[in-house]
């Protein structure tokens, strides 16, 4: 009785720190790609899309895409053709129509796209289209970034939004960009950032930011704020920033990417309540962040370092910073914002208490994944909204990450 008592007792303080840890949910067997995108914040992510391609004056049919389900634990597909595009009801939205032809006359797509909204129940889907245009002599480009929303259920293109547009010379083709950082939680917003690299007299550089949302149900531009940043040595200052929100979409992080021995790299933060931003240092390789749903706190890993910083938003300072796992990838605070989950490329993940960083546990992925994992690889990783559900590769020798499954985890 006495050994039954004790075996009972380890199963219990198992199946407990179990619980309140990482527990993979489902293995989905899915084609994927280098970086997994929300697409549903509370729901939907995407995993992989790819060009279905065409004859003709139409080089560019349609888009596949597969996409996970993460609270029904299954694979979607989805193709949206493009037919569209090529009619004079959407001519509107290309510099020179939506095709070129090379020298040989072979036709090519003058645009990119990326789904980046999906809500099936209710019938709509966000695509941000790209149309290129560049002057063949001096090499000048024109972009033009667009909204498009259509129906996933019938592939029928919508109405559309101009996001931005945009020109320079042949030597700034790689100074600009813009991204989509999200919709928010019920669709009913989409944000979108755009970055300019920009040279200063004194031989530094800074980025002009350009944040903005669209309201869907408006089908209109709501929010628009730019700014720039201080001039900075780091050239990685606008090409390298990496873009995170909080959870309530008020506080965004924009943050300079630098590795060990570059200048120093800051952070910018951007409060959209009345569109004032402050700028702090931040570590070499600032890949994680998490934000809680407070607005109180922000915490930065840095990959190279081993390093997680705490800093306090209402007060705009660095509050404490501690030694962590190395190669951290990513960040995620639970949804009671109590424990932060710090996911590295490697053998364990580590979860610390909220705010203080303390470390509860090393969370071995052998163990977390009862022998069927022996790393984490959370680089191509994307969390839910609420910080309850994370997808992760499976992966194979050193870590690496395998392109043909994902796994639901969750945190608790």
């Amino acid at each position: 009785m006495r050994s039954f008592s004790w075996m009972a007792c380890i199963l219990l303080a198992t199946a407990s720190a179990q619980a309140q840890g990482i527990r993979p949910l489902k293995r989905i067997e899915v084609k994927t790609s280098r970086c997994y995108k929300l697409i549903q914040p509370d729901r939907l992510a995407l995993v992989h899309d790819e060009p279905e391609w065409g004859e003709g004056d139409k080089p560019m049919a349609a888009r596949r895409y597969h996409i996970i389900d993460f609270q029904a634990r299954m694979a979607l597909d989805l193709r949206l053709p493009f037919d569209p595009l090529y009619t004079e009801k959407w001519a509107g939205l290309f510099f020179a129509g939506p095709t070129w032809a090379n020298k040989a006359d072979q036709k090519f797509p003058t645009f990119d796209s990326w789904l980046v909204a999906l809500d099936p129940d209710a019938g709509t889907g966000g695509l941000l289209l790209r149309d290129k245009f560049e002057d063949k002599q001096t090499r000048a480009w024109k972009n033009r970034h667009h909204y498009i929303a259509f129906d996933p259920k019938t592939g029928e293109l919508d109405w559309s939004l101009l996001l931005e547009q945009a020109e320079g010379s042949r030597a700034q083709h790689h100074d600009y960009y813009l991204v989509s950082v999200g919709p928010e939680p019920g669709g009913q917003r989409h944000w979108f950032c755009s970055m300019w690299r920009i040279p200063t007299s004194d031989g530094k550089q800074l980025a002009r930011i350009r944040l903005l949302s669209v309201d869907i149900q408006k089908r209109a531009i709501d929010f628009d704020h730019r700014f720039d940043t201080p001039p900075s040595e780091n050239k990685r200052v606008a090409s390298g920033l990496r873009i995170d929100a909080g959870p309530r979409f008020r506080f965004f992080s924009f943050r300079e990417y630098s590795e060990k021995g570059d200048p120093q790299a800051r952070m910018h933060v951007l409060d959209t309540t009345d569109k004032t931003h402050f700028s702090l240092p931040v570590p070499p390789t600032p890949y994680g962040c998490a934000i809680d749903r407070q607005g109180h706190f922000m915490a930065v890993a840095s990959n190279q370092m081993g390093l997680l910083t705490l800093y306090d938003l209402r007060a705009k300072k660095q509050v404490r910073q501690v030694q962590c796992v190395r190669k951290i990838h990513k960040l995620v605070l639970s949804a009671d914002d109590k424990r932060l989950f710090a996911f590295a490329h490697g053998r364990q993940a580590e979860i610390r208490a909220w705010p203080s960083l303390k470390r509860l546990e090393r969370v071995q992925a052998k163990k977390a994944f009862s022998d069927k994992e022996d790393y984490f690889s959370p680089e191509v990783a994307v969390s839910s909204a609420d910080g309850k559900i994370i997808l992760l590769p499976p992966t194979k020798e050193y870590g690496f990450a395998k392109d043909d499954a994902v796994w639901v985890v969750e945190l608790r």
